[in-house]
């Protein structure tokens, strides 16, 4: 005997968009809302984000990022949408001490 409904199985959520994966560390909350702070050229824009699973030390973000966007890791409080920014190289040494 032939099974076929296990031929074409396919996750429920096969045809929806894939979310983004973004380490929780990135994800805060202001105002009862999960937000991110985007890196747009020199300034941060505050998003709210839709969460999804917890993957690790990763969630999943179901709207409000596209794949690519840069995020503020460990926001502080005192940031805000449109805040000027500066981006610090990566310190390869302490990456080093870590390995």
């Amino acid at each position: 005997a032939r099974v076929s409904f296990l031929d074409d199985a396919k996750p429920a959520q096969a045809n929806a968009h894939p979310g983004v994966l973004v380490p929780a560390n990135a994800i805060v909350e202001r105002g009862g809302k999960s937000v991110v702070f985007v890196q747009t050229g020199e300034t941060v824009s505050m998003r709210t984000v839709q969460l999804g699973r917890t993957l690790g030390d990763d969630r999943e973000v179901v709207s409000g990022l596209s794949g690519g966007d840069q995020v503020v890791l460990d926001p502080p409080e005192q940031l805000a949408d449109g805040t000027r920014v500066h981006v610090a190289p990566e310190s390869t040494e302490a990456d080093a001490g870590n390995e």
